[in-house]
């Protein structure tokens, strides 16, 4: 006897309650990158947009819906009253979180939802420590998001030595859409210069040490203090006051050195400029001259000497952009920063503060009334409720 035909099975059906969640979790990845706080007043309206808003998953989803993330904000490295470094955050807007500031701490880079400090407080040096010959650095890496940080290895530096910077960024490099990638591997690369010699160290999360350095590149003048540039899995930093920029390609492990377009040297005072990147993703330099904003765009060569050259710039009116009074003495135009990712530059005015223009849009903000500090390191990061645990 043959035995009956399977019987068919109805496919699983979503309860209402699930149904509903799925429509507000549609809705609420709509919700506007420039308003961070509207997630967080989503989270309180009840227990079920608490979990859906908190979920890992969800964070995700918020980031590949958006796909590039905003800026929540900058840090300033401003000194206290007693001389002490610190690292202040100030939010892009009054909807952004807002971060504690850093005392003892020195912002140099951000990148990838972390910042890189350099600790400056006074602390016990290592032990068999000679501070004649060698100096230690310490560094630190901060989500500001989930206040997790993580003290790195001391770094040992030749005493007297002229300038040295880093930078931090995902280790997984183009292998990652670099939308949630905060709680994943990370690179710091160093990059030190004296009389004699450039050397690069590369710090990896996953092996937890220092490499050996990477030399071969003749001793520069100085590293500008300031954040660096990726573009391209390379890693540029600007050197000896704006006139060349330094490229460490991630892949190979290789340094190199470019003079910056010849027009910078002639029309830029001494670090007025930028690097920065193009819609292409292509590194690119910018500087203002008068009321103009010069942008210059490196194109990769492997016929020239320097691998490459640079390309006529663009020219960018500033006066059209900024409400000036023109009964005013004109302000005197900086560019004092660019932040990677949300391709914004910063354009310091003198005594009208600092702006920002955002190279997609056009649009222009006040961000920061006039005083002094020493660099701005823009913070580049989805926000979502769940990091900050609320």
């Amino acid at each position: 006897m043959a035995s009956p035909p399977p019987q068919s099975r109805k496919p699983s059906m979503a309860s209402p309650a699930e149904l509903v969640d799925a429509l507000v979790e549609e809705v609420l990845l709509r919700f506007p990158l420039d308003d961070p706080s509207s997630l967080a007043r989503a989270a309180l309206v009840c227990k079920r947009w608490r979990h859906i808003v908190s979920g890992d998953g969800f964070r995700r989803r918020f980031s590949a819906f958006h796909r590039a993330a905003p800026m929540l904000g900058f840090l300033c490295n401003v000194k206290s009253g007693d001389g002490a470094d610190i690292a202040r955050f100030f939010p892009a807007s009054s909807s952004c979180p807002r971060y504690a500031d850093r005392r003892g701490d020195f912002a140099l880079d951000a990148r990838h939802g972390r910042v890189l400090l350099h600790c400056t407080r006074m602390a016990p040096p290592p032990q068999g420590f000679d501070p004649t010959v060698l100096d230690f650095i310490d560094l630190v890496v901060w989500d500001p998001n989930t206040g997790e940080e993580h003290q790195l290895p001391v770094l040992f530096w030749h005493t007297g030595s002229i300038a040295w910077n880093a930078a931090v960024l995902c280790a997984l490099g183009s292998a990652c859409d670099h939308l949630d990638c905060h709680h994943g591997p990370y690179l710091v690369v160093f990059v030190g210069t004296n009389h004699s010699r450039t050397s690069v160290f590369v710090y990896s999360s996953e092996a937890g040490a220092w490499s050996a350095p990477v030399s071969g590149l003749l001793g520069l003048s100085n590293l500008m203090v300031g954040p660096s540039l990726l573009a391209r899995d390379r890693l540029h930093f600007t050197v000896e006051n704006g006139l060349k920029v330094l490229m460490y390609d991630l892949a190979r492990g290789r340094a190199t050195v470019v003079p910056t377009p010849s027009h910078v040297i002639q029309l830029l005072p001494v670090a007025n400029m930028s690097l920065l990147t193009l819609e292409n993703g292509e590194l690119g330099v910018t500087g203002v001259v008068g009321y103009n904003l010069y942008l210059w765009s490196w194109r990769d060569c492997t016929e020239t000497i320097y691998g490459g050259w640079w390309e006529q710039p663009r020219v960018i009116q500033l006066d059209t952009l900024l409400s000036i009074d023109p009964h005013e003495a004109p302000p005197t135009f900086l560019v004092v920063g660019f932040a990677e990712g949300a391709r914004t530059i910063f354009i310091g005015t003198g005594n009208a503060g600092v702006f920002t223009v955002e190279m997609n849009s056009g649009r222009v903000k006040k961000v920061l009334e006039i005083g002094p500090f020493y660099g701005i390191v823009p913070y580049v990061s989805f926000y979502t409720p769940c990091v900050l645990g609320t």
